[in-house]
């Protein structure tokens, strides 16, 4: 039982709240405050960050149900607020945002435009709360039953059956000891060697997109450096757009910190990494890893020093328009690195430190002549010219020399001379200090007409482009050229930001960012993007008839060349534990298992050596083959209490260095194209972008399937695979059954697997008094076997060839099993 004093309950309204009562939370916000515009986006299963104050409540968990109360408008009292929303309680770690410390939440229900009024819901509810300050407000458990049932009066929905505990959530008030940031050094789940085969086709994807260069001799270069790029086309390679990889995850499923894995492969001098030194890499997150074997990772990919830059779109979001924030965070961060990057230009000494300073002074001139170079700045100077030359002419003309001459003595002629040389003079100071103001008025103007240019095209004029961003694109793709080195940016938290921001942000790394050498990773929910094309672009929506690729998945599917599911973790503790002491070194293994730990280290290299000296998938086999008849003679000597636990991490290392070689393997994408995507050539597309982006997919998840369940190339398996990432391609509504609704996905997989080649399936028929679910049930089954080219696909029968015979590489109940925990979506 604890007490809840909460934020905005003073003390005389304390109380005791029991652990098994029913609570609720009020989460209040103003009608003009920040959150007011989080809610105008505000949609079922959204996610919104509430502020918590110094502290939030010690009696909140996470998975409590929480009530969205709009407060009283002080500029309009008759705008008295009221319910506007129901939700729960996502997590009880708070993320410091501009000082702020805010918590997640996820909407159920949300409706401002007509709230539940303010007084009818405190009445109903009984609620006798007198102070009302305050962003987290708790109710009483009496409360919280009443307003429940109210709710579900009004046909609304409920707040205690309607959002359960869930079990996946994670509480801790215990923050002094354990924090809740990404892991960056520790590897808890095994998804290094993962998180490699992913680095290592990053970097062959980079290869592709840039290896295509225009030769071009010193003059070339030089406008290339001089950043005239109008005088010298960049670069003529194939394809000119950067490369977009997401890493999708149910919530907490590890994103961020797989991505910070990733990081540190790619570039692991930047985050303290010798790669030189063995033994210093010992026990380390990369120690594990064959970086420094050029037979799994290839020189040049090591002499590679990627930038890595880090957005956060959340933290980002207020900020308008997103892409111009989004690009500074990209320049400054690499700019940074230049200056105090480890390892970058061969480590620090003099000639190193003034290499240093010079790209960065270089870089920061080179904006500056960029950023005031504008039409503006051009036609002023232009007018200084004219009106210098002008002034020039006059002074030295005939007449005016004869005109300030003084007059002859015995004249009678007035002398105008010292009146005119002194209106010259202030013509000449006018003149200057006119130069000089119009100046710094075209310097100050100068960016913000870049800016306000961007999504203006009546504005086009102002930057002297048909494209009001093409100066901006054309600028962008000439930075990332120069700093001649691949640049990493990972943009987390996506799936927090408003609809509107994440299609602007997207829409920007395909139309603004437009370079081969960059690749962008998108974090965060596929469905929350899809679902932020569909109501940005709703107005089009009418047009799309597709049932199985959704209207905004079209959008993310023009945006991201390789969606990637990370797989679930594994849950044998021991298993980790034992791996984990393997990594730590010989001085922290408990002396009862040295002799296991030991073992586990000789099956460790044998498997390395082995698997080094191989490249096609029929020699990996025959050297994994040498090393599991190393690990059954080893298990057989080892103590009977152990054995066990020897047998399971042994086989987790083979399949972790079967991963490591076959990921790495220049035959992987021949094995791929020939025995896995050829049989099913009649169910492929016939854009040859999305089989590029199904052979990528493959290849991703092969690495996955043979770290976690240990599928071998080439194996049933490793087809009920291939099937699965077609599914997933060409398929993606059905299935997202398959993976969300196993009642239906047996149902469905038991049919198909019991019929034969060219057999009509009827799904059986339903009784006379079978319920109207059951008919709607019956009926949806029936429209997924009509689907076409559904049903041989799912029974396997492009692998069975001509024969009539049942195929072993049919995706039945038990494959959909094993298939769901490397797909995980919620």
């Amino acid at each position: 039982m604890e007490t809840s004093t909460a934020i905005g309950r003073g003390p005389e309204e304390t109380f005791k709240l029991p652990d098994d009562d029913p609570r609720a939370w009020i989460l209040q916000y103003a009608p003009d405050d920040r959150v007011a515009r989080w809610t105008r986006e505000a949609t079922s299963g959204s996610i919104l960050a509430w502020k918590s104050g110094k502290a939030l409540p010690k009696a909140m968990r996470a998975g409590d149900p929480v009530v969205y109360w709009r407060a009283i408008d002080p500029d309009n009292h008759k705008d008295r607020g009221g319910l506007v929303g129901v939700g729960r309680v996502i997590s009880i770690d708070t993320e410091d945002q501009d000082g702020i410390l805010r918590f997640p939440t996820q909407v159920t229900a949300f409706n401002d435009d007509t709230p539940l009024p303010r007084d009818e819901v405190i009445r109903e509810a009984g609620i006798t709360r007198r102070n009302w300050r305050g962003a987290v407000l708790v109710l009483r458990p009496e409360e919280t039953e009443r307003l429940d049932a109210f709710l579900r009066s009004r046909g609304m929905h409920g707040l205690i059956e309607d959002v359960p505990r869930q079990p996946r959530f994670v509480e801790t008030h215990d923050t002094d000891y354990v924090s809740d940031r990404p892991e960056t050094d520790r590897d808890f789940l095994n998804r290094v060697p993962l998180a490699f085969a992913l680095a290592y086709n990053i970097n062959k994807i980079w290869t592709v997109q840039t290896i295509a260069k225009e030769p071009r001799g010193w003059g070339r270069r030089l406008l290339d450096w001089l950043h005239f790029e109008r005088l010298n086309r960049q670069t003529r390679e194939p394809d000119e757009a950067a490369f977009i990889l997401h890493l999708d995850a149910p919530w907490g499923g590890g994103k961020t910190t797989f991505a910070n894995f990733v990081a540190r492969i790619l570039n692991p001098a930047a985050h303290g990494y010798d790669m030189g030194e063995k033994k210093k890499l010992k026990g380390t997150l990369l120690g594990e890893l064959p970086l420094n074997d050029p037979s799994y990772w290839n020189r040049e990919f090591s002499e590679r020093r990627w930038f890595v830059v880090d957005f956060n779109a959340w933290q980002n979001e207020h900020v308008s328009p997103p892409w111009w924030n989004f690009y500074e965070t990209i320049r400054r961060q690499c700019l940074r690195a230049i200056l105090f990057e480890p390892g970058r230009f061969g480590g620090i000494w003099r000639g190193r430190i003034l290499r240093r300073v010079f790209s960065w002074y270089r870089f920061q001139i080179t904006e500056v002549i960029w950023r005031v170079g504008t039409p503006e700045m051009r036609n002023t100077l232009l007018l200084l010219l004219a009106g210098g030359l002008l002034l020039y002419w006059v002074t030295y003309s005939d007449w005016f020399i004869t005109l300030m001459k003084p007059p002859k003595e015995g004249t009678q002629a007035t002398d105008f001379s010292p009146m005119l040389k002194g209106m010259f003079s202030l013509a000449g100071i006018a003149v200057t200090g006119g130069a000089g103001l119009a100046l710094v008025n075209a310097f100050r103007s100068g960016l913000t007409t870049i800016i306000d240019s961007a999504g203006k095209s009546a504005n086009a004029s102002s930057l002297g482009e048909a494209d009001p961003i093409q100066k901006f694109r054309r600028h962008f793709s000439w930075f990332v050229s120069q700093l001649d080195e691949p640049v990493l940016v990972i943009v987390d938290d996506l799936d927090r930001c408003s609809p509107k921001y994440v299609v602007e942000l997207v829409r920007g790394l395909l139309t603004i960012f437009r370079s081969p050498r960059v690749v962008f990773v998108l974090l965060g929910d596929k469905d929350w993007i899809e679902t932020a094309f569909a109501k940005v672009h709703k107005e089009m929506a009418d047009v799309h008839t597709d049932a199985q690729i959704t209207f905004g998945g079209r959008f993310a599917e023009k945006a991201i060349q390789l969606s990637f599911l990370l797989p679930e973790s594994d849950q044998d503790a021991r298993e980790a534990y034992l791996t984990a002491i393997l990594a730590t070194g010989e001085d922290a293994v408990p002396e009862d298992l040295k002799e296991t730990v030991e073992a586990l280290q000789k099956v460790e290299a044998r498997a390395r050596a082995d698997l080094a000296e191989t490249d096609r998938a029929e020699d990996q086999e025959a050297a994994a083959q040498k090393t599991e008849s190393l690990i059954r003679e080893v298990s057989a000597q080892t103590a009977s209490e152990h054995r066990d636990v020897f047998e399971k991490a042994a086989t987790r290392i083979l399949n972790r260095e079967r991963m490591l070689r076959a990921a790495t393997a220049r035959s992987t994408e021949t094995v791929v194209r020939q025995h896995g995507l050829k049989p099913l050539k009649h169910f492929l597309p016939a854009n040859p972008r999305r089989i590029k982006r199904i052979i990528n997919m493959v290849s991703a998840y092969q690495a996955s399937a043979q770290s976690t369940q240990g599928v071998k190339q080439g194996s049933d398996k490793w087809k009920q695979l291939v099937i699965w990432v077609v599914m997933m391609s060409e398929y993606p509504q059905i299935w997202k059954m398959l993976v969300t609704d196993p009642d239906r996905s047996a149902q469905l997989l038991d049919l198909i697997k019991a019929s034969k080649k060219g057999e009509a399936i009827v799904p059986p028929g339903l009784p006379e008094d079978a319920s109207d679910t059951d008919k709607v049930r019956h009926i949806a089954l029936t429209a997924l076997l009509a689907t076409p080219g559904l049903t041989p696909l799912l029974r396997g029968d492009p692998f069975t060839g001509d024969e009539d015979t049942h195929s072993p590489a049919c995706i039945d109940t038990d494959a959909s099993e094993w298939l769901r925990r490397l797909t995980p979506i919620d």
